[in-house]
């Protein structure tokens, strides 16, 4: 949980609730590095409102998506205490299902310290030959997306589908690491309704190549990609970049978001079923 005042009338303050991942990579016998990301939502004081607050354009929704990625090092200096510092850089904004939607961007660091009456001492393993390579699998991904994104088109708020599906190969090289490549193509209703109200008039198909990495973590997997458009780029930068966070509440199934964004500006979260061979 967080509370942030950002400072601005404009944008007013935000309350985070937010669930984090932290793997630790053993550096020493107290000291430790780890990544952090963090899913969650966003509470925020003042959306952008025609009349009211019409000069917000970095969230248009009381309730937005929050994400944050980070890295840290952390201090055991006791059986039961421990400290931490770490940096993270924050995002908010509703994934693109209501414009306007630029979204916040923030860096933020921080110095913590933990306390449990029961031991906080993590373990290292040791990395054998053998324990190393029986982590290395492959994976082939089929993912349907989908999601109902709103904006306003000539003064008239309208709601329109996105769906398609996605393809994705990886490849374990570690324990808590993965390399990933992939293509996707869906039918973007919104962005073709958007485009004709201003006389552009498009068929609404977009694909795209992708490559990135995994972070592995038991039942989770958290990706993070970079896509070039094949079709429908539509004057938008031919890169773009997708996070996701899936969960298998079965051994070859999954559920998940994803968000896609240009640059710093979200396009749209979508909600996703994997169904995935050569998972165990």
């Amino acid at each position: 949980m967080g509370f942030y005042d950002f400072d601005n009338a404009v944008l007013g303050r935000g309350l985070t609730l937010a669930y984090s991942l932290e793997p630790h990579f053993m550096m020493t016998q107290r000291l430790s590095f780890y990544p952090k990301v963090s899913i969650g939502a966003a509470f925020l004081s003042n959306p952008n409102d025609p009349i009211k607050n019409p000069t917000n354009n970095s969230y248009s929704l009381p309730v937005s998506a929050y994400l944050a990625l980070g890295v840290g090092l952390r201090w055991q200096f006791s059986p039961t205490w421990a400290m931490n510092v770490h940096a993270e850089y924050q995002h908010v904004s509703n994934g693109g299902l209501r414009e306007p939607n630029k979204g916040i961007n923030w860096p933020t660091m921080g110095l913590g310290v933990e306390f449990s009456p029961k031991n906080l001492a993590l373990k290292k393993y040791v990395r054998t030959r053998e324990n190393n390579e029986s982590f290395k699998q492959r994976r082939m991904d089929i993912v349907l997306l989908a999601v109902v994104k709103g904006g306003d088109f000539s003064g008239e708020r309208r709601y329109h589908p996105i769906s398609g599906a996605n393809f994705t190969a990886s490849w374990q090289v570690s324990r808590l690491h993965a390399w990933t490549v992939g293509t996707e193509f869906y039918h973007d209703q919104f962005m073709q309704e958007r485009l004709a109200s201003t006389g552009n008039i498009v068929n609404g198909y977009r694909g795209g190549f992708l490559a990135g990495h995994e972070f592995l973590l038991g039942k989770f997997i958290f990706s993070q990609q970079l896509g070039i458009y094949w079709l429908g780029q539509n004057n938008n930068d031919l890169v773009y970049h997708r996070w996701g966070l899936n969960y298998y509440f079965l051994p070859h199934w999954a559920l998940g978001v994803n968000l896609r964004a240009h640059k710093q500006v979200a396009e749209f979260t979508d909600v996703r079923v994997t169904y995935s061979f050569g998972k165990k």
